[in-house]
């Protein structure tokens, strides 16, 4: 369970650190890779895709209800083996470190910005949350497989 619990207070750190890096770094936009990938600072103030944009009190309520559910279930399904446990980790650290956003500041800030796509601006948070839910996806889908 430690080792667990480093691993989602280090994806936090990382979240945070690298959104108060392009926060105070006074880049507003630089190309990483030209037409490929930039960093374009945003704040998002509804979630993926900037839904329910200007609604910061019901969407801090419901991801705090979320994340409340998934640390509940992390702890009842911990497992010694830490792979079986990846998908709540990246979950809770993604869904804490968007959190942490939202409670601080009012709004959460993105800054990776794939412009060979017309697509969202996202964070690392929103990577681990993405990651997690594959991960969970694949495991259920998975088990259901082998139970048939």
């Amino acid at each position: 369970m430690y080792i667990s619990l480093i691993l989602i207070l280090s994806l936090i750190a990382l979240d945070q650190y690298s959104k108060y890096w392009i926060e105070t770094s006074g880049i507003s936009q630089l190309d990483l890779m030209p037409g490929f990938i930039e960093l374009k600072y945003s704040q998002n103030t509804g979630i993926a895709f900037s839904l329910f944009d200007n609604h910061p009190l019901i969407l801090t309520l419901l991801n705090s209800l979320i994340i409340l559910i998934f640390i509940i279930y992390f702890i009842k399904n911990h497992s010694h083996l830490l792979f079986k446990n990846l998908p709540a980790i990246l979950i809770i650290a993604g869904g804490l470190g968007n959190l942490i956003d939202r409670y601080t500041k009012g709004y959460v800030i993105d800054f990776i910005n794939p412009t060979f796509i017309d697509f969202a601006i996202f964070n690392l948070a929103d990577c681990f949350l993405n990651m997690g839910v594959f991960l969970l996806v694949l495991e259920y889908g998975f088990n259901a497989k082998s139970r048939n």
